[in-house]
């Protein structure tokens, strides 16, 4: 039959107008759901493997609800990044926060990268590449001396490009660009450069005849850095020309914070060169495969690289020092330990259980480092020392770390030391003025507000069993801080606080752990049988034998139990019995690995 005879051409079947709107809707979903499944992968990849990371990275930071602190970080260039970033950071300390907050970073940074490169080669679905940023911004996020900032910035220059390249007209481009620049830097500092020399890139690939003014966007990109510096707003160039501006200024940073900078000029490169090209159906299908494959490979090469997986042990001890779970840090630090970190975390734990001078030895001891490592100005050593001379009741030293720590990086954590450490000196003043920054922070406020009740209170302080008890421990002779060396420190404390076993025990555990017996016998003699030292810990008495192996009465006068000394007789017996064959270390440490004789002797 003919269709002519009817006037009418064909139609399509009644089902095809459905099937073509569904594959539509397909190609018009496809990058979200694209997107919230890469969004799903992060989080769970990072909470699983660096929850302990954001636990640690949140105390870089003191965001305060405040006016005078916002007009603060808001008034010198990228302090709107800077606002930002302290802002979302705050919530790291709750969990899943932080990995779900920072996979939303990357994950926007992805869909922006995406609309950016489709604007160059529409055809040729080039989205994947946009995979490659977010990766390079993955790798320094391990690194807890990069600042959120960095991330952020990078978002708003991205989120500028999308904005730029929706205008149509040259002129009002141009105008807009020339804003963008300088609104970029007030904002969010020296990504504003990058975002000058992407515009420029983009410009030179469009259709129409390229203008040479649109280079005035680095040009004035560097005059407002120049600017910058001249007028002190910066210290040095890098800081305003490269993503050194967000990393911790005293520090380097490895060339890894340049990546995702690099990254983003090549792939509109490789977008737009790509585009120029038609593509059969599989040709396609092969370039989806190269994209996916590139940022696969990335990720395989920078994940174990980056991850920085040598310190998330540390990071994980941190945080069950910060909440206390000493269980959890004796548990994580059994077996052999090269860091004197780790056992540094290990004896706190002991120390504030007061059980280290008779469990010290049952663990992997490295000497006094072991103990109490070198202070090398940094916020976390200064927060680990602060705590460790709390436990023992060194007031005044862990009042100077932590306030230290404070002036090299203020956060939360060591605020609230300073808080504890005002009250119990009795500088009420001083402590309410911390106490009041804390009380602007959403964590903290809490803690902040039941601190208030010791404020002017002594009577209120001396009956708290924290507080009270640290006061107790504050010498009778105020002195500077080891101006008379640990040793006597730690021997103020104690007598003015013998309940307070921990000093003791850290005293005599600092000898035993740096084989000075010399120092530690007088320290025996001296307060063995008094309130101090009513009874001897297991080490002291293992140390007691060895200084006076031929004496068992000085033995038996001076706190040696009779399983002690049993056990010292077993230790020798086996000792002569293996003495000379390869494996007698290996032998008394089956069965006297965990005393102090070992130690003496075999490391």
């Amino acid at each position: 039959m003919s269709y002519a005879l009817y006037g009418n051409t064909p139609t399509a079947p009644a089902t095809a107008r459905p099937i073509k709107r569904k594959e539509q809707n397909m190609k018009k979903y496809a990058p979200w759901l694209f997107w919230t499944v890469m969004f799903g992968m992060t989080v769970i990849f990072l909470q699983h493997g660096y929850k302990y990371h954001f636990y640690f990275c949140e105390q870089n930071y003191l965001f305060l609800f405040s006016a005078d602190y916002a007009q603060t970080m808001l008034g010198k260039p990228g302090g709107l990044c800077a606002y930002l970033s302290a802002f979302l950071a705050q919530f790291f300390i709750y969990p899943y926060a932080g990995a779900v907050l920072t996979a939303a970073l990357l994950t926007a940074a992805g869909i922006l990268a995406g609309r950016l490169l489709t604007t160059v080669s529409p055809d040729t679905r080039p989205e994947f590449l946009s995979l490659l940023p977010p990766a390079a911004l993955l790798f320094v996020h391990f690194d807890f001396n990069y600042q959120l900032q960095g991330t952020v910035a990078y978002l708003l220059a991205l989120a500028a490009l999308a904005g730029y390249t929706r205008i149509k007209k040259p002129r009002n481009r141009l105008i807009a660009g020339i804003v963008l620049v300088a609104a970029l830097y007030l904002a969010a500092g020296p990504v504003a450069l990058l975002f000058a020399v992407t515009a420029v890139l983009w410009e030179r690939m469009q259709p129409s005849v390229f203008s040479y003014g649109y280079f005035i966007y680095p040009v004035l990109a560097t005059l407002i850095a120049l600017v910058t510096v001249y007028f002190a707003f910066a210290g040095e160039f890098r800081f305003v020309f490269l993503p050194d501006a967000y990393y911790q200024a005293k520090l380097r940073p490895a060339a890894i914070l340049y990546l995702a900078w690099a990254l983003l000029p090549c792939i509109l490169v490789v977008a737009f060169y790509t585009g120029k090209k038609r593509l059969p159906s599989k040709g396609k299908y092969a370039w989806y495969a190269v994209q996916l494959l590139s940022a696969g490979a990335l990720l395989y090469w920078g994940v174990p690289k980056y991850s920085d997986g040598k310190s998330m042990k540390m990071k994980e001890l941190d945080y069950y020092a910060r909440t206390r779970q000493w269980d959890k840090i004796e548990e994580a630090t059994r077996g052999r330990l090269t860091n004197y970190l780790y056992l540094n975390y290990l004896n706190l734990s002991l120390s504030n259980r007061e059980k280290l001078a008779d469990e010290a030895f049952a663990f992997d001891q490295k000497g006094p480092l072991g103990l109490q490592v070198n202070w090398n100005k940094t916020a976390h050593v200064s927060t680990l020392l602060s705590d460790i001379y709390w436990s023992v009741g060194a007031v005044a030293l862990s009042q100077e770390m932590a306030f230290e720590g404070f002036v090299g990086q203020p956060n939360p954590r060591l605020l609230k030391r300073l808080v504890q450490t005002n009250l119990i000196y009795g500088y009420y003043a001083v402590a309410e003025k911390y106490l009041s920054m804390l009380e602007k922070t959403v964590y903290y406020r809490n803690w902040a507000a039941a601190q208030r009740a010791f404020l002017y209170n002594d009577a209120a302080l001396e009956a708290d069993s924290l507080l009270g008890g640290k006061r107790k421990c504050l010498p009778a002779i105020n002195s500077l801080a080891l101006s008379a060396g640990i040793d006597t420190e730690l021997r103020r404390i104690a007598e003015s606080n013998p309940q307070h076993r921990a000093t003791i025990q850290f005293l005599g555990m600092i000898h035993l752990a740096g084989k000075d017996l010399e120092t530690f016998r007088p320290l025996v003699e001296k307060y063995y049988g008094t309130p101090v030292l009513p009874a001897l810990p297991a080490s002291f008495q293992e140390a007691v034998i060895v200084y006076s192996e031929n004496d068992p009465a000085y033995w038996a006068l001076h706190g040696v139990s009779d399983a002690t000394a049993q056990r010292y007789r077993a230790y020798k017996k086996l000792l002569l019995q293996n003495r000379g064959r390869p494996n007698v270390r290996a032998v008394m440490a089956q069965s006297f690995g965990n005393t102090f004789w070992y130690y003496l002797m075999f490391k």
